[in-house]
């Protein structure tokens, strides 16, 4: 029971619009439209990579001239994440990443922009314009270390008890935890994980061992992530 390294990619509504603060613009990275289509409401940006570093997480403030004539305002946050991250992976130099845009049939966009706002890169330091950009960033990648944690938790008290099924009671302490209202917590993720813990007895029975062994060799798989995760979360800011 593992948890997968992939790319987040995060679409922040309106309710978060990004205008660049800072008079420096971001140069280590360019936002390009390649693609539009008004007529089926579809975009896509590419993002090119004009450093020397691999970028690991970037953001992108979007605007969209609509039909009506108002303007959307949203911003995308991709990141690569710390597993995938501590493997290399990332956005090289001199590479393009494809982001894909879909607007709404009902008031069409009639022109889109789109700007890089913030970059991380693979040495945990940044460039950005907007601070409150990068702030997500970090605040997504904290968000993902405090719901290991949580994980930890769940699974080093139910190995504590007497349980016979401790992936059991590990899924209920964190289907209880998850139930109390709680900041940087995805209620959907943790459901996942949950869920993964109440089948430990098939994990266990699949590697023959027994329910135990296979959480605590689990609890240690989770307390690597978490050490990654938090210092994938450190990101250093520009002066």
């Amino acid at each position: 029971m593992k948890y997968g390294g992939w790319l987040v990619l995060l679409l922040v509504g309106c309710s978060f619009p990004v205008e660049p603060q800072s008079p420096h613009a971001v140069t280590s990275a360019t936002a390009t439209v390649s693609h539009f289509d008004p007529v089926h409401g579809t975009a896509t940006i590419e993002i090119l990579n004009q450093s020397d570093k691999d970028i690991t997480a970037y953001s992108l403030a979007i605007e969209a001239v609509l039909q009506d004539h108002q303007v959307d305002r949203s911003e995308r946050m991709a990141d690569y994440g710390a597993r995938l991250s501590a493997k290399g992976e990332g956005l090289h130099p001199g590479q393009t990443a494809k982001e894909p845009l879909q607007f709404s049939p009902k008031n069409r966009a009639m022109s889109v922009k789109a700007t890089v706002v913030a970059v991380v890169f693979a040495d945990q330091t940044s460039e950005a314009s907007s601070s409150e950009a990068l702030d997500r960033i970090v605040e997504h990648r904290t968000s993902e270390a405090l719901m290991t944690r949580t994980s930890i938790e769940a699974v080093s008290q139910a190995l504590a008890g007497t349980s016979e099924h401790p992936g059991e009671t590990a899924g209920k302490i964190i289907r209880d935890r998850i139930n109390t209202p709680a900041p940087r917590i995805s209620k959907e993720y943790m459901k996942s994980v949950a869920a993964g813990l109440e089948k430990a007895p098939q994990g266990a029975a699949s590697m023959g061992v027994t329910e135990r062994e296979y959480l605590a060799h689990y609890l240690s798989e989770l307390q690597e992530q978490a050490q990654r995760e938090e210092s994938y979360s450190h990101i250093r800011r520009q002066p």
